[in-house]
């Protein structure tokens, strides 16, 4: 819920004209979703706050349930009731046969899903305990383990992304140095605002076709492309398209 500001409002750090001009058409209003962070809803305050709450949650959550799911996994099936006429459901009867054999036999019927304890109590009395149910439980922590990752991921990497925007035009090329860029945006930990920038060059913007729809919306492009890998890496060629991005040294 929280989120949702995010998906509605124009953000800062996406577009800061378009926010800019949202706040100046809504007056008293805009200015007030500013001042409580609503354009730059997840670099707020109070989202990382909830974010800190939700980690906290899971934590707290999953440590014990971990700890007693694995105590579960090690501990046999507890022994079988004395008074089986106790329980909610329970029969008694008698047969002819040794004991053995219908113990062989209920085990072969439970399967492999089953847990199984045979046991010889002091009466001489042969006695099968079995119990299930472990998988999912075994399922659900994996699903929050998995989620607590997802969360303690995305907050590294919010922290030590960085972001740089450059205009180039047909013809022109530029280098993953900071003063290359037109707008650039550091992770909150990047140190001075600097990071160990991969060292490659667009040497040329070969060409650019774009396609778009009725309403002047973009739905294709294609850019053509010379780069080096590195600054002595010999010059190679590709194309950049909608989610086909141009990747160099996790850049």
């Amino acid at each position: 819920v929280a989120a949702v500001p995010g998906s509605i409002l124009p953000q800062r750090p996406l577009n800061p004209d378009k926010t800019n001009s949202y706040i100046a058409a809504h007056g008293g209003w805009g200015r007030f979703l500013d001042h409580l962070g609503m354009y730059d809803v997840f670099g707020s305050v109070w989202f990382a706050a909830i974010y800190l709450l939700l980690f906290v949650s899971l934590v707290g959550c999953l440590i014990p349930r971990i700890r007693l799911h694995a105590r579960a996994m090690i501990r046999k099936p507890l022994p079988a009731p004395r008074n089986l006429d106790r329980l909610p459901q329970s029969g008694e009867f008698e047969v002819a046969e040794a004991a053995e054999a219908y113990a062989n036999a209920a085990r072969q019927s439970l399967g492999r899903r089953w847990r199984v304890t045979r046991r010889v109590e002091d009466s001489g009395a042969l006695t099968l305990s079995a119990e299930k149910g472990y998988s999912r439980e075994s399922g659900n922590l994996l699903f929050h383990v998995a989620l607590l990752a997802g969360l303690v991921l995305i907050a590294i990497g919010q922290l030590y992304k960085y972001q740089g925007s450059v205009i180039v035009t047909q013809g022109d090329g530029f280098c993953n140095v900071v003063p290359s860029y037109d707008s650039w945006k550091p992770g909150r930990l990047v140190a001075n605002g600097k990071a160990n920038l991969a060292p490659f060059c667009i040497d040329r913007l070969d060409s650019f076709t774009a396609d778009y729809t009725a309403s002047g919306e973009p739905s294709e492009f294609t850019a053509d492309v010379t780069y080096q890998r590195n600054i002595k890496a010999p010059e190679q060629k590709t194309a950049i398209t909608v989610n086909h991005p141009l990747r160099l040294e996790g850049d």
